[in-house]
């Protein structure tokens, strides 16, 4: 991931960028608002994107440097998702962080909750902008879900999954449940 200037997290609602490399030259991206936060406040950062896909824009970057590619300046049509953990998830990583454990941040259960979050997600957005009509916008979240997908699959193959999720996960889930 890369860290979005400040002006991109305050204005765009984009804290971080996904960058997924498909060549040397080439990347996809995916805009990340990351937060630790109730379910209310989910809920309005899912009614920004609803607005976006309705107005047939999706996020946009204004300052932006790739870390791969000659990539610099404005990124837009960048599909924005909302990826939460609660405090008690965040303060068990920290805690983890602090101690530098390794081990236990690679194996920990929050990443395949945030890849599920994302997936989620972008279904939920791919289906909603099919309804309206903005078959473009539907594409560009079916490809990044596929990626992400992809990535989820990898992990699944090289780390056990335990299937554990918390508060946050589940009020996304819900939340996206009456998406329309």
């Amino acid at each position: 991931t890369i860290k979005c200037s400040r002006f991109d997290d305050i204005r765009n609602g984009i804290d971080s960028l996904a960058e997924f490399r498909e060549t040397d030259t080439a990347a996809s991206y995916l805009g990340l608002a990351i937060d630790v936060t109730t379910a209310q406040e989910f809920t309005k950062k899912f009614e920004k994107i609803k607005q976006e896909i309705e107005r047939g824009k999706l996020g946009r970057v204004k300052y932006f440097a790739s870390e791969h590619t000659n990539i610099r300046g404005e990124l837009s049509n960048v599909p924005k998702v909302v990826v939460g953990a609660d405090r008690d998830t965040v303060k068990l990583l920290a805690n983890l962080c602090i101690e530098k454990d390794k081990k236990a941040l690679a194996l920990h259960p929050v990443q395949f909750q945030i890849l599920e979050e994302i997936i989620l997600e972008l279904g939920a957005f791919e289906k909603y902008a099919r309804q309206k009509g903005k078959d473009d916008l539907a594409s560009v979240y079916e490809k990044t879900g596929k990626l992400v997908q992809e990535i989820l699959n990898n992990k699944r193959s090289d780390i056990e999954d335990t299937g554990q999720r918390d508060s946050a996960f589940f009020s996304i889930q819900d939340q996206l449940a009456s998406f329309d």
